[in-house]
């Protein structure tokens, strides 16, 4: 009888799991949002490294893009609005002297994570999925 029993129930387990999507998995969105984050994060890094601070705007780090060797697809998804980048002119060192420090400080993220979550840049170059309450709780790398 228990025999049956663990057979049924593995079947039953198997067979629901089998069609199923991995919850937490990104999308295709998702996953294109975290290239252009990552991908922008060194761009930011760059333009820190030439003028010893992060972008004043967003129309300051549109203008530097092209000389900072950034894919087309993610400059397509800052200026979209499908990824927002923090802007304040901090340099780098500042922003790893807060208390968070670089890996605990957002530098950037999809428009969506304010609600529902999702891919976030931090100062350090990292691409991390937060929930939209994780999110509204991690400093922002601005004055």
């Amino acid at each position: 009888m228990r025999t049956a029993l663990a057979t049924a129930l593995s079947a039953i387990l198997l067979t629901g799991l089998s069609g199923c999507k991995k919850d937490g998995e990104p999308s295709e969105d998702q996953k294109k949002d975290t290239q252009a984050l990552h991908d922008l994060g060194m761009a930011a890094h760059r333009f820190n490294d030439s003028l010893n601070r992060l972008p004043k705007d967003k129309d300051e780090f549109e203008k530097a893009l092209p000389n900072l060797e950034v894919p087309d697809a993610a400059q397509q998804a800052l200026k979209s609005g499908r990824v927002v980048i923090v802007y304040g002119g901090l340099p780098l060192v500042q922003v790893a002297n807060m208390p968070e420090g670089t890996s605990g400080t957002v530098l950037g993220y999809a428009s969506y994570v304010p609600d529902k979550g999702g891919p976030v840049l931090f100062a350090d170059g990292a691409v991390k999925n937060l929930s939209a309450d994780e999110f509204k709780k991690a400093p922002q790398a601005k004055k």
